[in-house]
């Protein structure tokens, strides 16, 4: 078995509403290996989203810890985790929060330039990249004058361009039509078996899960085995 790249061991998640106590995690546990690719399904407020954030660093639990490449993620400064986020983690969501007054190529390039890599060298990263994702022909263009879908090979493509331990996905077909969102699952797939990135997905997409190496389903504030 390949080393395991992002861990997550007991993870408990409340909230607070109108005074009262949400549980919305409970002792989640979850190991993803190098290249692995994994989907997390369950109904609407099961706390899909809320269990990513978490394996992000992007939100802190009331119990439990996240290892990523072996770093427990929230022993570390604010500084740090951002630089392992931007290091070794990518994501793609439904909404492809690409920044609108930036070009394709800038806007692929910008974890290159977040993490102080040479703006010619991150700029043939990111060409190479978008050439990949079949973009070569936009470059210059802002988000707002793509389709849905070269948009969000543009996510994908901003996603893996530091090569990163592991991308969590939310949603990534979610906003698509079904001819698009096959053709943008075959592009997240095909980058994550080039370079041996895990992938985590959230989805409701059953097609996009069945694709996927292991599948949990988020019941009853835990992960289960899907199937």
């Amino acid at each position: 078995m390949s080393e395991v790249v992002l861990q997550a061991a007991e993870l408990v998640r409340r909230f607070r509403d109108a005074g009262r106590v949400v549980q919305v995690l409970d002792g989640v546990n979850l190991k993803v290996h190098r290249g692995e690719s994994v989907a997390i399904t369950g109904v609407s407020g099961s706390g899909k989203s809320t269990l990513l954030h978490l394996l992000g660093g992007l939100d802190r639990p009331d119990a439990g810890s996240v290892h990523l490449d072996g770093q427990d993620l929230f022993s570390l400064s604010e500084k740090r985790l951002s630089a392992v986020r931007n290091r070794s983690l990518g994501f793609v969501y439904q909404f492809h929060h690409l920044l609108p007054e930036f070009s394709v190529l800038e806007n692929i390039a910008m974890p290159l330039l977040i993490g102080r890599v040479p703006v010619a060298e991150a700029r043939h990263q990111a060409q190479a990249l978008a050439e990949r994702v079949g973009l070569a022909h936009r470059l210059d263009h802002r988000p707002h004058a793509l389709s849905g879908g070269e948009r969000q090979r543009v996510a994908i493509a901003r996603a893996m361009v530091r090569r990163p331990a592991c991308i969590l996905a939310d949603e990534p077909t979610g906003n698509l039509d079904r001819e698009t969102a096959l053709g943008v699952m075959q592009q997240l797939l095909a980058l994550k078996a080039d370079y041996g990135t895990a992938l985590v997905v959230v989805t409701h997409d059953t097609e996009l899960a069945a694709a996927m190496e292991t599948g949990y389903r988020l019941e009853q504030r835990r992960l289960v085995p899907a199937g």
